[in-house]
């Protein structure tokens, strides 16, 4: 089915590029309109500003949103940024994509990031995500090339996806010490109870060890936990 979409774009800023922006975008008045669905946005503001060479900021700020990055950050560089880091633990799956791949900078990330969802209309509407949030989400975390150190953090307190509602959802992604980690958990609510989900893996010496734990809280119970290298 066709979509229109319209807005009202004022721009004023320099740069070649989103790394080298300095000054604002301004939205006004973003309508989408779909047989399915009619989005409007009031407005959404993206500034970005320079001080030196190792310390930038971007902000994005609309009624359902805001989220801003801060410090060294370079958009071309983040991937090789990620795979470095991911590396260390898993140097096979690493060396396999870069066989044919070499590259001629290197990494000097270093910055923060936080990103504030009132809802999730914007994200559903514009990439047709089945998503609806019943309480803010939030994500927020760092990456460090020198120190080789990344972490992101994410909470879903309420929210539905298709037809199914989750509470307490949470997603963590940390290299502390000598693995990389990542942590996730959930509880689906179901009419007799809830089910609670929680999935832990951990890199570490180019092999993954999986732990999956389940379990649920209504009148007949039940657990379970398997475990996977």
């Amino acid at each position: 089915p066709q979509s229109e979409l319209s807005l009202k774009l004022q721009a004023n800023f320099t740069g070649g590029s989103i790394d080298e922006m300095n000054g604002d975008i301004c939205i006004d008045s973003l309508q989408l309109l779909s047989p399915e669905k009619d989005f409007r946005l009031s407005n959404l503001k993206m500034t970005s500003e320079t001080r030196d060479a190792m310390h930038k900021r971007l902000t994005i700020i609309s009624p359902s949103f805001h989220a801003s990055i801060e410090g060294n950050y370079s958009y071309r560089t983040l991937p090789l940024s990620l795979k470095q880091i991911l590396g260390r633990y898993l140097p096979s799956l690493m060396e396999q994509k870069e066989s044919n791949v070499k590259h001629t900078f290197t990494p000097e990330n270093d910055f923060g990031f936080d990103l504030y969802l009132a809802d999730a209309e914007l994200f559903s509407s514009l990439f047709h995500v089945p998503l609806t949030l019943y309480a803010p989400a939030t994500v927020k975390g760092y990456v460090n090339d020198r120190m080789g150190r990344l972490r992101m953090e994410a909470y879903l307190p309420r929210l539905r996806y298709k037809q199914k509602f989750y509470e307490s959802a949470m997603l963590l992604c940390e290299n502390p010490a000598d693995r990389f980690r990542a942590h996730a958990r959930f509880n689906e609510i179901k009419s007799e109870g809830a089910v609670n989900v929680t999935l832990e893996a951990s890199a570490r010496g180019d092999s993954i060890d999986t732990q999956l734990h389940w379990g649920n809280s209504g009148v007949s119970t039940y657990s379970g936990h398997l475990n996977a290298m």
